[in-house]
């Protein structure tokens, strides 16, 4: 078997080479590749890798494209079994992919537990959802595997294939915000479950802005596609409702109502999906 690793990167500095620089140290007897997709960095956090010493990492250069297209050029061009998605601030622990793939089982997406780099009591578990449908860390309070409803982009694990049954990540969200969610919830919807497991670990750093710009307006459009693909009406509504408080929320809710691939695709998600959006907020004691 071979291990895709998969870093995105915009922008990271010194961190992107301290990244690949981890999942090169780390002891393992899987075979991986290294693939790193730049998303149109301007800091020459690159320049690195043209070093004979990373001759087997494969660079490739977008132009800026957001997470979801850079995700996807990503798992194109990997020749591995399975899929690792990392962001380009993590450090790794020895044998970290072994312990991921002793939990590795049919339609099953794993994530490990994720610790701050600058506050290691902080120690997340996935995400879930508030009730005002913000996505936020779940503590780590069980040292067994969990469903978790949200599995964090940061670092993910997957089968190629099972990637591409979902239909990989959707490249109508923009730039960055909800890409993990939109493809968490519609991996659960599909039938897939989706993992944590306490065996291993990875380091982030997380930052008190985001490297992805635009938060606001960029967010709130994906929070408002997530929900036009995947929600019964009411719940459209509601998230319509709250995305239209914004100053430029009209703006986004006419874009989402007549971008007709958007409800095409939605069609598509209705036919195809074995459970349904309500069945997910019950699951997970979500009340939204």
């Amino acid at each position: 078997m071979l291990a895709s690793i998969i870093i995105i990167s915009y922008n990271e500095g010194q961190w992107l080479r301290k990244t690949v620089e981890s999942f090169l140290a780390a002891k393992t007897g899987i075979p991986f590749e290294i693939i790193v997709i730049d998303d149109g960095s301007t800091d020459q956090s690159t320049v690195f890798l043209n070093s004979s010493r990373y001759k087997n990492v494969d660079l490739i250069k977008l132009p800026r494209s957001g997470v979801t297209k850079a995700k996807n050029v990503g798992a194109n061009k990997a020749r591995g079994d399975v899929l690792i998605f990392s962001d380009a601030h993590i450090l790794v622990e020895d044998f970290w992919l072994e312990k991921m793939l002793e939990d590795l089982q049919e339609k099953t997406i794993l994530s490990p537990l994720v610790v701050s780099l600058l506050e290691p009591q902080r120690v997340g578990m996935g995400l879930t959802f508030n009730n005002e449908l913000l996505p936020c860390w779940r503590s780590y309070t069980t040292n067994s595997i969990e469903n978790v409803p949200v599995l964090p982009g940061g670092f993910m694990l997957i089968k190629k294939s099972d990637f591409f049954t979902l239909g990989g990540y959707d490249e109508g969200l923009k730039i960055w915000g909800y890409d993990d969610c939109e493809f968490s919830l519609r991996a659960w919807l599909m039938g897939f479950n989706l993992l944590v497991t306490p065996r291993t670990k990875v380091f982030h750093l997380f930052r008190s802005g985001q490297t992805y710009k635009g938060y606001n307006e960029n967010v709130l459009f994906n929070l408002g596609r997530l929900a036009c693909l995947h929600f019964k009406p009411q719940r459209i509504v509601k998230v319509l409702n709250k995305v239209g408080r914004f100053p430029f929320g009209a703006k986004i809710i006419e874009d989402l109502a007549y971008e007709q691939k958007l409800w095409q695709q939605r069609e598509h998600y209705l036919k195809v999906r074995v459970k349904d959006d309500d069945w997910y907020f019950k699951r997970f004691g979500i009340d939204f």
